[in-house]
């Protein structure tokens, strides 16, 4: 949490708080960010604190005991020391059971009496704590200590995790899949090019409106290159074998399902409609909020603080909204993290409050098979939708215009445009290059007439170009319109490109242009 908060910190060094002029807006993303920040610091602080003084803490002595807590020290002499009484309660909306040792402290000089409460928190078992208290002087009797009752945990007889191990090989499989059917080249050594993601079920809100909805459930098991596969793997692997123990496989598949679908929904309603999105973040997400949740019925010991640990860990840092580096080729899809770890945090809640003490895992075990085999279904009748669009976008595909052969320059377009028309007719892009090239020669009449044509190209196959590219298709022919002296059929034309944000605003200058010559308001 220090370097965490500390990165942040550094990160958010000098950028004003205020309004860079009078009136503005605050700048609220700001306070945000420090806030975040300072709660990082202190919060990391505080631990550190507690660990330097190993707290809490119990010491015992010839004069008494003295307790330590991060903000309490009591010490109390023998004398005012009364016997100890060992009793098992039951704590929180688990119910869990705990052993807590209560004693009355008498009153002294200057002081009230009260009790002595101590938790089995400490690194020694709290009965042999209280069985060593009679061998120190002063001691008037013996501690009631009594047997503490184990409460059945987890799946009996557990063995091997056969659920993470067969998810974790059904990621590397699609991986291969991705690999092995790319639609177009990649765009580095085993990194799928976004087309490829696009065309094996990516999560896109532009195609789930027109009608591909099995994005939801087949983007989760997709992943964006080697280290994102990596990553997500070591997160499902930790979530995966301590959820799988400890409320079985079929609460653990529903878990990572719900994740899946709340990660996608959401991601629907946070990232703009033509990013496509991809990975198992949101279902890891899923997985350890629930984990931590669960994890008040956990029975108490370092394998119970090491799982809440490594899942804060992972967790807390995805969910912090990091500004992305400008011109980042892959973006967090912080949307999928938030609407998994919602749903997870929520159904991991319902397990505890509905888990029985005298039970060794969650309630409603048939619900969650029933669950799971509709979630079974569900991905697997999404993965075959997926392979029946992947031959519509592989020839969607072939009409392109390939990466390799795009033109950069004014002077690329100029020499190359007339060929990549004969070669791609049906490419909306060939024929923006081709009115491109008749600009440069200020031949705007035919310029018009391939503009008009790469919109109707567009509007038939919307899977042929990208929201931006068509924004600069309508900007461009609005120019085009207004050197006719035509300027409010311009206005009109140029509507949907002004209106356009994110990545779906027209490219390079021409934004500019169009403020320029005031095509962004009425006629």
């Amino acid at each position: 949490m220090l370097l965490l908060g500390g990165g942040l910190a550094v990160a958010e060094w000098g950028k004003p708080l205020w309004p860079a002029r009078p009136g503005g807006a605050l700048p609220l993303g700001q306070w945000r960010m420090d806030l975040v920040a300072g709660l990082l610091l202190i919060a990391g602080c505080l631990t550190l604190l507690a660990l330097i003084r190993r707290v809490p803490r119990l010491s015992v002595g010839a004069d008494g005991v003295t307790y330590q807590t991060m903000f309490r020290r009591l010490a109390v002499p023998w004398d005012r020391l009364g016997p100890f009484t060992t009793v098992v309660e039951r704590h929180g909306w688990s119910q869990r059971q705990a052993v807590v040792a209560r004693a009355q402290v008498a009153a002294g000089p200057g002081r009230r009496g009260r009790e002595l409460v101590l938790r089995d928190q400490f690194d020694v078992p709290l009965a042999g704590i209280l069985a060593e208290l009679p061998r120190h002087r002063g001691v008037r009797a013996e501690p009631a200590v009594i047997e503490t009752p184990v409460a059945p945990f987890g799946v009996p007889g557990f063995g091997l995790p056969w659920l993470t191990l067969g998810m974790l090989v059904a990621f590397a499989v699609v991986f291969w899949i991705e690999l092995r059917f790319a639609t177009t080249p990649p765009i580095k050594p085993l990194t799928p090019s976004v087309d490829t993601l696009t065309a094996l079920g990516g999560l896109s809100l532009a195609l789930v409106r027109e009608g591909e909805s099995f994005r939801l459930l087949t983007a989760p098991f997709l992943h964006a290159g080697l280290a994102h596969l990596l990553g997500n793997c070591v997160a499902f692997g930790l979530a995966g074998y301590a959820l799988e123990r400890a409320i079985g496989r079929a609460w653990t598949f529903c878990l990572f399902a719900l994740g899946a679908m709340a990660g996608s929904a959401m991601s629907l309603v946070v990232t703009p409609a033509s990013t496509v999105s991809v990975g198992a973040s949101g279902a890891i997400m899923a997985m350890l909020a629930g984990l931590l949740a669960l994890s008040f019925r956990f029975p108490p010991g370092r394998y119970k603080l090491m799982i809440r640990v490594q899942a804060a860990r992972i967790a807390i840092p995805a969910l912090i909204p990091f500004q992305a580096a400008a011109g980042a080729a892959v973006h967090v899809d912080y949307g999928a993290h938030l609407g998994g770890a919602l749903a997870g945090a929520g159904l991991g809640l319902l397990l505890l409050l509905s888990w029985q003490a005298t039970s060794p895992l969650p309630a409603f075990r048939g619900l969650a098979i029933a669950f799971a085999a509709v979630a079974c279904v569900s991905f697997g009748g999404s993965a075959y939708a997926a392979s029946r669009w992947y031959w519509v976008y592989q020839a969607v595909q072939a009409e392109r215009i390939p990466a390799a052969e795009a033109p950069h320059t004014a002077a690329e377009i100029a020499a190359r445009a007339d060929a990549l028309v004969a070669r791609y007719p049906r490419d909306p892009v060939a024929h923006y290059y081709a009115a491109a090239a008749l600009l440069q020669r200020h031949d705007r009449d035919h310029a018009e007439w391939h503009l008009r044509e790469a919109l109707a190209l567009a509007g038939d196959n919307p899977r042929l170009v990208r929201p931006a590219m068509i924004n600069t298709i309508h900007a461009t022919l609005a120019l085009v319109l207004l050197g006719d002296g035509r300027r409010d059929l311009a206005v009109v034309e140029a509507a949907g490109a002004c209106a356009a944000r994110g990545d779906a605003a027209p490219l390079g200058k021409t934004p500019a242009l169009l403020a320029q010559f005031k095509l962004c308001g009425a006629p």
